[in-house]
């Protein structure tokens, strides 16, 4: 049974490059959209209906040439492991046999999105895998800080008259706190040559 569709979603791209780490980065702006089943470990009232309608449809249509019963078994275990309570099985019936007797014509949703993939050739603990996708996330994060610092530096070069720039001039003008400005004051200042 497939879960999800990420390995035709990967194969439809080039193929992957995995860097000397062993993971490929898409970046922020390519990021891969793939279909998944994917429910949360608690799904409250209020989301049951939404959260398990989208799991079957994305259920059935990834997984055509499996039986109805298999699939509603599944749907059943899905809706009694996660929500909190389970709906109705008479729900959850009439739920499945909408989207299964129309299986033909559903298209999948693919709300989900991967930026980093991680080379299948290698054994991953999952912790490693966060570990990297945040220092990457993280330096990224450090230098739009960092352009939105010195972008707002220049533009006060700019000023014909400007007053003297501090680290709370900075502070209304870009709205970051202080304590991240003070951060990398000094070397944008060095690097722009203004600092005395």
């Amino acid at each position: 049974m497939r879960f999800d569709n990420l390995k035709e979603k990967l194969a439809e791209r080039e193929p992957i490059k995995y860097n000397e780490r062993g993971y490929f980065d898409f970046g922020a702006d390519n990021k891969i959209k793939y279909a998944s089943t994917y429910v949360p470990k608690k799904i409250k009232k209020g989301q049951r209906n939404s959260v398990i309608s989208s799991f079957t449809h994305n259920l059935i249509a990834l997984n055509l040439n499996f039986s109805k019963e298999e699939l509603l078994e599944r749907v059943k275990d899905v809706n009694k492991g996660h929500c909190k309570p389970p709906l109705e099985d008479d729900e959850i019936l009439s739920m499945f046999d909408k989207k299964y007797r129309n299986r033909n014509k559903l298209t999948l949703i693919e709300p989900k999105e991967k930026r980093i993939v991680f080379d299948p050739r290698r054994e991953w603990e999952t912790q490693e895998k966060q570990s990297i996708a945040a220092k990457i996330i993280n330096q990224e994060k450090k230098e739009e800080t960092i352009n939105t610092i010195r972008n707002a530096i220049k533009d006060w070069m700019t000023c014909k008259e400007p007053p003297k720039l501090t680290l709370k001039h900075l502070v209304s003008k870009i709205g970051l706190c202080k304590n991240t400005i003070s951060k990398y004051w000094n070397p944008i200042k060095q690097e722009l040559g203004i600092l005395r």
